[in-house]
Protein backbone atom coordinates (compact mmCIF):
# COMPACT_ATOMS: atom_id res chain seq x y z
CA UNK A 1 0.00 0.00 0.00
CA UNK A 2 1.41 3.28 -0.61
CA UNK A 3 1.18 6.37 1.44
CA UNK A 4 -1.10 9.57 0.50
CA UNK A 5 1.17 12.17 -0.54
CA UNK A 6 1.90 15.13 1.75
CA UNK A 7 2.14 18.80 0.60
CA UNK A 8 5.75 18.10 1.22
CA UNK A 9 6.25 15.82 -1.09
CA UNK A 10 4.37 17.86 -3.30
CA UNK A 11 6.58 20.82 -2.64
CA UNK A 12 9.46 18.72 -3.02
CA UNK A 13 8.52 18.06 -6.77
CA UNK A 14 7.75 21.81 -7.30
CA UNK A 15 11.05 22.87 -6.14
CA UNK A 16 13.10 20.08 -8.13
CA UNK A 17 11.02 21.33 -11.18
CA UNK A 18 12.02 24.50 -10.12
CA UNK A 19 15.72 23.77 -9.80
CA UNK A 20 16.03 22.12 -12.38
CA UNK A 21 14.67 24.85 -14.79
CA UNK A 22 17.09 26.99 -13.37
CA UNK A 23 20.21 24.87 -13.28
CA UNK A 24 19.50 22.17 -15.37
CA UNK A 25 19.11 18.15 -14.38
CA UNK A 26 23.22 17.83 -14.31
CA UNK A 27 23.36 20.25 -11.60
CA UNK A 28 19.96 19.09 -9.69
CA UNK A 29 20.48 15.46 -9.96
CA UNK A 30 24.66 15.40 -8.46
CA UNK A 31 23.63 14.33 -4.99
CA UNK A 32 27.57 15.62 -4.21
CA UNK A 33 26.38 19.42 -5.49
CA UNK A 34 23.17 18.58 -3.68
CA UNK A 35 24.87 18.00 -0.50
CA UNK A 36 26.92 20.96 -0.70
CA UNK A 37 24.10 23.31 -1.02
CA UNK A 38 23.09 22.08 2.12
CA UNK A 39 26.01 22.38 3.72
CA UNK A 40 26.29 25.71 2.76
CA UNK A 41 22.65 26.70 4.04
CA UNK A 42 23.37 24.56 7.46
CA UNK A 43 26.96 26.94 7.99
CA UNK A 44 24.53 30.35 6.94
CA UNK A 45 22.38 29.17 9.84
CA UNK A 46 25.12 28.70 12.15
CA UNK A 47 26.48 31.75 10.85
CA UNK A 48 23.09 33.42 11.47
CA UNK A 49 22.69 32.21 14.72
CA UNK A 50 26.40 33.08 16.03
CA UNK A 51 28.60 29.94 15.80
CA UNK A 52 32.54 30.66 15.80
CA UNK A 53 33.78 29.96 12.41
CA UNK A 54 36.23 27.66 15.23
CA UNK A 55 33.64 25.80 16.32
CA UNK A 56 32.34 24.87 12.62
CA UNK A 57 35.61 23.49 11.75
CA UNK A 58 36.07 22.05 14.81
CA UNK A 59 32.84 20.10 14.55
CA UNK A 60 33.95 19.17 10.65
CA UNK A 61 37.24 17.77 12.11
CA UNK A 62 35.24 15.39 14.39
CA UNK A 63 32.58 14.03 11.57
CA UNK A 64 35.42 13.41 9.34
CA UNK A 65 37.19 11.71 11.92
CA UNK A 66 34.23 9.05 12.11
CA UNK A 67 33.31 6.83 9.18
CA UNK A 68 30.98 7.64 6.67
CA UNK A 69 27.45 7.74 7.69
CA UNK A 70 24.26 5.98 5.53
CA UNK A 71 22.77 8.45 3.41
CA UNK A 72 19.04 8.24 3.96
CA UNK A 73 19.93 7.70 8.00
CA UNK A 74 22.07 10.76 7.87
CA UNK A 75 18.96 12.70 5.97
CA UNK A 76 16.51 11.47 8.41
CA UNK A 77 19.06 12.88 11.16
CA UNK A 78 18.94 16.42 9.57
CA UNK A 79 15.40 16.60 9.36
CA UNK A 80 15.22 15.87 12.85
CA UNK A 81 17.49 18.42 13.40
CA UNK A 82 15.80 20.88 11.33
CA UNK A 83 12.46 20.19 13.24
CA UNK A 84 13.81 20.81 16.35
CA UNK A 85 15.73 23.48 15.97
CA UNK A 86 11.94 25.24 14.38
CA UNK A 87 10.74 24.01 17.81
CA UNK A 88 13.43 26.06 19.88
CA UNK A 89 13.35 29.00 17.43
CA UNK A 90 9.78 29.08 17.56
CA UNK A 91 8.69 28.76 13.85
CA UNK A 92 6.87 25.78 11.40
CA UNK A 93 9.50 24.09 9.34
CA UNK A 94 6.83 23.63 7.25
CA UNK A 95 5.55 27.25 7.26
CA UNK A 96 9.12 28.64 6.81
CA UNK A 97 9.90 25.81 4.25
CA UNK A 98 6.65 26.64 2.33
CA UNK A 99 7.36 30.21 2.59
CA UNK A 100 11.36 30.11 0.54
CA UNK A 101 9.69 27.81 -1.97
CA UNK A 102 7.40 30.40 -2.60
CA UNK A 103 9.97 32.82 -2.51
CA UNK A 104 12.08 31.61 -4.80
CA UNK A 105 9.45 30.93 -7.19
CA UNK A 106 9.32 34.63 -7.61
CA UNK A 107 12.64 35.37 -8.04
CA UNK A 108 14.25 35.71 -11.88
CA UNK A 109 16.06 32.44 -12.27
CA UNK A 110 19.21 34.31 -13.85
CA UNK A 111 19.80 35.32 -10.10
CA UNK A 112 20.38 31.92 -9.07
CA UNK A 113 22.10 31.43 -12.01
CA UNK A 114 24.46 33.63 -11.57
CA UNK A 115 25.24 32.60 -7.53
CA UNK A 116 25.30 28.81 -8.98
CA UNK A 117 28.16 29.67 -11.74
CA UNK A 118 30.13 31.98 -9.25
CA UNK A 119 30.47 29.47 -6.95
CA UNK A 120 31.64 26.96 -9.63
CA UNK A 121 34.28 29.92 -10.75
CA UNK A 122 35.50 29.02 -6.82
CA UNK A 123 35.42 25.55 -6.87
CA UNK A 124 32.78 24.99 -4.84
CA UNK A 125 29.94 23.68 -7.08
CA UNK A 126 29.70 23.00 -11.05
CA UNK A 127 28.40 25.54 -13.29
CA UNK A 128 24.81 25.48 -14.37
CA UNK A 129 23.59 25.84 -18.16
CA UNK A 130 21.32 28.88 -19.33
CA UNK A 131 17.70 27.99 -18.48
CA UNK A 132 14.49 29.27 -18.65
CA UNK A 133 11.33 28.74 -16.51
CA UNK A 134 8.37 27.28 -18.54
Amino acid sequence: MTRPESSRDKRQRQAAAWAESCFGREVVEDRRERVTRILEEAIELAQAEGLDVGTVARLSDRVFAKPPGVPRQELGGLGVCLLVYAEAAGVSADAVEAEEVAAVLTRDPAHFRDRQNAKAALGLGKPCEERTID
